[in-house]
């Protein structure tokens, strides 16, 4: 931490704590918003202003958790000290969730696959998905239905990818889930027709998905989704149970990684930066060789379009 001492960080991880955290009311209808997309990068911003700080002199709160009645742990931990459900380690890394196929919460991501199975399905079958459904059921987690059902029309691009039921039915009249589909950018008549099929959703909690996403061992994000069309038949139930990024399923998501990489290095970078950085992600021995400054300045650019 730019350079500090270990007593100077230990420091600005108390200051940290006073800072406390923000309140999750801006992921949740009915005030989805924006602020979704930034949250992370200004909790960044406001951890470099600490350590700043206590590079100058600022000094640490040693007793930030245990204080009586004003530290963490009787102020927002009812008195309660923590408790861990493992050492310390590198659980947290092996588990990242990479966010490959779909720009929605990940909460949704397997029913967007899921939906994505059955349009294809219906493909098959020669059926028009926006016509021929009577119903469509899914099951889920509470900490899906709580974050990501929705029983109202979307109102902003940051509710669509939190809510399921928009996602699943998007993705159930077309093939997936896109950017272009984020910002609502469909014909009139499309987004007429998938609202009509968002309302025939139903959300139902299925009790061994919300077991197997706390089991620390799996931490699936399991969806399961049944369709119903207007002539009685039932369509073949389609369980994802953990989306691409998911470590159950990382070298399958490695392709579409890189690929997204790519994809997203190609307007800020010439072809040849571009190849030069894929290159170097790919070659561990001489990445881990580098600074974290030396790597950092390879996305540098003199002049960009995008300012």
């Amino acid at each position: 931490m730019l350079g500090l001492s270990d007593s100077q960080i230990a420091d600005a991880v108390t200051q940290a704590w006073v800072d406390g955290q923000s309140l999750r009311t801006y992921r949740h209808s009915p005030n989805t918003m924006s602020r979704k997309s930034w949250a992370a990068g200004d909790a960044c911003q406001r951890a470099v202003n600490l350590a700043l700080k206590v590079m100058k002199g600022e000094p640490g709160i040693p007793t930030v958790l245990s204080a009586p009645v004003w530290g963490f742990y009787d102020v927002l931990f009812k008195g309660n000290k923590f408790q861990f459900q493992r050492p310390y380690g590198s659980y947290v890394m092996e588990n990242v969730l990479f966010k490959v196929s779909y720009p929605a919460e990940f909460h949704s991501q397997t029913a967007v696959e899921a939906s994505s199975k059955i349009f294809q399905k219906l493909k098959e079958m020669a059926s028009r998905p926006l016509t021929s459904r009577a119903s469509h059921a899914e099951r889920m987690r509470p900490a899906s239905a709580s974050s990501t059902s929705s029983s109202s029309p979307w109102t902003t691009s940051q509710t669509a990818t939190t809510a399921s039921s928009h996602v699943r039915r998007d993705a159930s009249c077309s093939d997936g889930w896109r950017r272009r589909d984020l910002h609502g950018r469909r014909r009139g008549g499309d987004v007429a027709l998938v609202e009509s099929l968002r309302q025939k959703i139903k959300c139902v909690e299925d009790p061994q998905f919300t077991q197997d996403y706390h089991d620390p061992a799996l931490r699936t994000i399991s969806n399961a989704l049944t369709v119903e069309l207007n002539d009685g038949t039932v369509l073949d139930e389609i369980v994802v149970e953990a989306p691409l990024g998911h470590r159950l399923r990382r070298e399958e998501a490695k392709p579409h990684i890189l690929a997204k990489y790519q994809r997203h290095l190609s307007p800020h970078f010439s072809e040849t930066q571009v190849k030069e950085l894929v290159e170097l992600g790919m070659d561990a021995k001489r990445l881990e060789s580098l600074s974290v400054d030396e790597y950092v300045d390879k996305y540098t650019v003199q002049d960009s379009k995008f300012v």
